[in-house]
């Protein structure tokens, strides 16, 4: 059974310059649209200056007292696995527990009003995962914390504390509480906390930042796929003898176009919008050497993070030390004989 060029060439017409090019293109308008749509909506939030109930966004330098440790902090812990290939080699981080921690702290605006912030459960923390540790044999922890001083954009609601308690009556002589005026604990002040419709956006960056680089990228993608479109069916339509000679390199070209775009969008997301924090990064796992004495990390389900060790177990810690230098070597050894066997 003979099958009609034609015939193929209108299919392949039909899946290239109709439904694969101009279907990504019209995926990657809309989501341009719905980042430029987010951060239209946060571009047009007024940073409130006067202490309301509900919606606002306040803007101010993170403050706190008392506590040593941040209120806001999220670590992310990762196992590594090496991969070599060729000359190369490649570590792949693969999330296997993330933990939040959030306390109550007051922003400090610039107008110098200080303002609680009671942060929910389900807040998100919008700031760059800027501090790396490694606790283990290929394990890292990443964090992402909020500073003292630092300045953040929150979007929230004036709201009473949720610590409040029900309002009392001033006390009068032998107990008589009838009709004197009620008033209010002062853990019953206004505080900045959760909308009910959404949680807490606590940003480092200014709002809608995290969305410009995404705007551009699927609005020029989707420049590019109807540009293509047009350009396939030309040379179908126009050139259909040179169409039929690349029948097969016109749609793989289209798909890895597509799959490229695929990939490159999936990297732009940022990894607060990710359930799980994957990545591939080049070069081998950092080597990791228990501290000796003073302070060891530990798991973040430990509380507090650092814990003292004492003096008198300096021992165990160079035998520990000794045993992670010797495997590291042993690992060497074993990747420069494979190397030694394949030249």
């Amino acid at each position: 059974m003979t099958v009609d060029p034609s015939t193929v060439d209108l299919v392949l017409r039909v899946a290239v310059g109709v439904v694969l090019l101009p279907g990504a293109g019209v995926v990657a308008t809309l989501l341009g649209a719905r980042h430029y749509a987010v951060r239209a909506r946060m571009l047009s939030a007024k940073v409130t200056t006067v202490l309301k109930p509900g919606p606002a966004v306040v803007h101010g330098a993170v403050d706190w007292a008392g506590a040593a440790e941040p209120p806001v902090e999220i670590a992310i812990e990762q196992m590594g696995e090496e991969r070599e290939h060729k000359d190369t080699v490649t570590t792949r981080w693969t999330e296997t527990r993330r933990s939040v921690t959030l306390r109550p702290f007051d922003v400090v605006t610039r107008e110098g009003a200080r303002i609680r912030v009671e942060p929910d459960p389900d807040a998100r923390l919008v700031d760059e995962l800027d501090e790396v540790q490694m606790t283990g044999t290929a394990r890292r922890e990443r964090r992402a914390i909020l500073s003292r001083g630092e300045d953040v954009w929150i979007v929230g609601a004036f709201r009473p504390s949720a610590s409040a308690r029900a309002p009392t009556r001033q006390t009068a002589f032998r107990g008589a509480t009838a009709g004197l005026p009620e008033v209010a604990p002062a853990s019953r002040r206004l505080v900045l906390r959760e909308h009910p419709l959404e949680p807490m956006l606590l940003s480092a960056r200014p709002l809608g930042a995290a969305r410009t680089a995404r705007i551009w990228f699927h609005f020029g993608a989707a420049a590019v796929f109807a540009a293509l479109a047009v350009l396939a069916n030309w040379a179908f339509s126009s050139m259909p003898l040179l169409a039929s000679n690349l029948n097969v390199a016109v749609p793989a070209t289209a798909i890895v176009i597509v799959g490229a775009y695929i990939m490159l969008g999936w990297n732009l997301v940022p990894w607060f919008e990710r359930k799980r924090l994957n990545e591939r990064e080049n070069g081998r796992i950092p080597p990791f050497v228990w501290p000796l004495g003073g302070l060891r990390v530990v798991s973040w389900l430990d509380a507090p993070r650092a814990v003292a060790r004492p003096s008198q177990e300096g021992a165990a810690d160079l035998e520990r030390a000794a045993e992670l230098e010797a495997e590291l070597e042993a690992d060497q050894a074993a990747r420069d004989g494979r190397r030694a066997r394949r030249s």
